[in-house]
């Protein structure tokens, strides 16, 4: 089970405003409080450095930095955990699309564009697996969808896997 001293039910929710939590997933999420000292633990800035040390060489040019509060507003942060259980169900979402973002001195200063664009800023996920073991019949993969196809692609879940995508794939 989770550590109800840091985990929250229905802290972490893949919900648009309005939608019912039937169809959005409520599971367990960090508390914010947590949350923080986690973004400012050692282990997350050794993990922040090693992410940016690959994109870099990786990529002839790259800035990477945790989605500024400007672009989302305070609601959202630089980054989530959650602990799904048996019986969690999640929806398709998006983590973030740069065209659909709220008005604000983000979109004053670089617009609103599609993702990747030329001299825009690329939104990527980095989706962690920070899992010691994980048994191939636990199932639980992070399935990916392709809108225009409908086909899926399925990641398991394996101990240190770091998935990285761009934040407007669902």
């Amino acid at each position: 089970g989770v550590d109800k001293r840091s985990w929250r039910r229905g802290a972490l929710r893949d919900v648009v405003d309005g939608e019912s939590l039937s169809s959005a997933g409520a599971c367990w999420g960090l508390s914010s409080a947590r949350l923080k000292s986690l973004y400012a633990s050692d282990a997350v800035m050794e993990l922040q450095s090693r992410i940016v040390a690959y994109l870099e060489r990786c990529n002839d040019e790259v800035l990477v930095s945790a989605l500024p509060e400007a672009a989302l507003g305070d609601a959202v942060g630089p980054i989530a955990a959650n602990a799904p259980v048996h019986g969690d169900e999640y929806g398709w979402h998006i983590d973030a699309d740069p065209m659909l973002l709220p008005p604000g001195p983000f979109t004053d200063f670089f617009g609103r564009a599609p993702n990747r664009a030329p001299g825009c800023p690329r939104f990527v996920s980095a989706l962690v697996y920070p899992v010691p073991e994980w048994q191939p019949d636990w199932g639980a993969p992070t399935e990916f969808l392709d809108p225009p196809t409908g086909e899926t692609i399925a990641i398991e879940p394996r101990p240190g896997r770091v998935v990285f995508l761009d934040q407007d794939v669902s």
